[in-house]
């Protein structure tokens, strides 16, 4: 079996930086991006994952114009509401809307402590759906404890959240009706669960990566392989983010054919990682 394309959401983080503990891209030509952003598309790729921080919102929304591209659905975010929230917010919508050119899927807040103006004044964040061509409305989250502000807001919110072999912490959530749709990242933990580290200061870490990418390789299974074979796996997360720095990344990912996820050796998997090692806000 292979990934479903539906599913995918082109993560553009890594566009025009270098984002990412193992990113060694050093092509930060526009050219560079609009191939991955083509191979996307002639693969039925249609789905983004944007943010005004991450630099390629106005560049994706030139793309998707100059390609006429009817059919996509973009994700994008909010940064810490600063000052009177409703002139913060009509003013980073109106911003995200006009580098973009096309309507929002998913608006995203990065803050969870924002929700308490979602419960200030619950009729003007229902109303920004009608106000602005916005399909959902959610929080991006990273760790369980954040749902605890989130759960008083008694309306429906899309979540996006860390969800990957090593950390499945958000399972229960995810069938909760009340958070939908719901987008997982940080599958591959920024490659760490692809590969080996080559060069980096947290030694625990990469001793830990090293040690885990030796256990598939002895069992003859391809780290990617076994990733994707998780995540399809999990069938109430509705969109998979895959942060793309080159082609090759994107053409492995869609065609890599992977059996049925097995849990035979999760256990062991988990025993290489600390909590640390799952969370890249502590490397």
């Amino acid at each position: 079996m292979k990934i479903k394309k539906k599913k995918i959401f082109l993560g553009t983080a890594q566009f025009f930086s270098n984002y990412g503990i193992l990113n060694d891209n050093k092509n930060f030509s526009k050219k560079h991006f609009y191939d991955i952003l083509e191979l996307a598309g002639k693969n039925d790729i249609f789905n983004y994952d944007t943010a005004p921080g991450y630099n390629s919102e106005k560049f994706l929304g030139n793309f998707i114009n100059a390609n006429q591209i009817h059919k996509a659905k973009v994700i994008t975010k909010i940064p810490k509401i600063i000052g009177n929230y409703k002139k913060f917010l009509e003013k980073q919508i109106n911003q995200s809307l006009k580098n973009l050119r096309t309507e929002i899927n998913t608006l995203f807040f990065h803050n969870t402590d924002d929700i308490n103006f979602f419960i200030k004044d619950p009729k003007f964040f229902l109303n920004l759906k009608n106000k602005f061509p916005l399909k959902n409305i959610g929080f991006s989250v990273y760790e369980i404890n954040d749902l605890r502000k989130i759960k008083s807001y008694k309306e429906n919110l899309s979540l996006q959240v860390p969800y990957n072999i090593l950390n499945n912490s958000f399972s229960k959530i995810v069938i909760n009706k009340r958070f939908q749709p719901i987008f997982a990242r940080s599958i591959f933990l920024q490659g760490i669960l692809l590969k080996k580290i080559k060069k980096n200061r947290n030694k625990n870490l990469k001793l830990s990566v090293e040690n885990y990418i030796n256990f598939l390789l002895k069992k003859r299974i391809s780290p990617l392989k076994y990733n994707l074979s998780f995540i399809n796996n999990q069938k109430k997360i509705n969109y998979f983010i895959f942060g793309i720095e080159k082609k090759k990344q994107l053409n492995e990912i869609i065609n890599t054919e992977f059996k049925k996820y097995n849990l035979k050796y999760q256990k062991k998997i988990n025993s290489f990682f600390n909590k640390a090692d799952i969370d890249p806000r502590y490397w």
